[in-house]
């Protein structure tokens, strides 16, 4: 992740990654990436954090929205179960 920001790739610490990837599966093996789903709780949010405050699509914890500390800041959840879900990315 380049400065933090989603769907992005640090070209610093990952500028060979195309090439890493092509090594591995010249020698039969798979890349599997794992994504952090959560969407920022920076202040003032972003854009995809209001739109899923707005459809009622976050991971409650009770009466509260769930948040988990990341490295920068804390991370909110969609709850994918919710079709509204879907809006947020549209």
């Amino acid at each position: 992740m380049r400065n933090y920001s989603s769907f992005t790739v640090d070209s610093t610490n990952f500028g060979q990654l195309k090439e890493f990837t092509d090594q591995l599966h010249q020698a039969g093996r798979r890349l599997v990436l794992v994504l952090f789903g959560g969407l920022s709780n920076e202040q003032p949010p972003n854009k995809y954090r209001i739109l899923a405050s707005d459809y009622d699509t976050l991971i409650m914890n009770g009466s509260k929205i769930f948040e988990a500390p990341t490295t920068k800041t804390s991370a909110v959840f969609l709850d994918w179960f919710k079709n509204q879900s879907q809006l947020v990315w549209e």
